[in-house]
């Protein structure tokens, strides 16, 4: 169900990014990367002090975006 919800988000042009925190070496969620609008919006941090900068990157990338009709 959550690759279909996935499917249909990004069918409606929404970008999706995603983020695993694994400070415990646990595997790469396959269902993150997959709903991940692209490899580049998916995120794997091996430590919470990485969530700052995370945020920060996707900050930087939604700034560029525009609205266009």
């Amino acid at each position: 169900r959550q690759k279909l919800l996935c499917d249909n988000i990004k069918a409606a042009a929404i970008t999706i990014y995603t983020i695993q925190v694994n400070t415990d070496g646990d595997p790469t969620s396959s269902v993150l990367q997959y709903c991940a609008s692209g490899s580049s919006n998916f995120f794997m941090l091996t430590s919470a002090s990485q969530v700052i900068s995370t945020f920060n990157s996707i900050g930087t990338s939604l700034a560029k975006l525009r609205i266009a009709q």
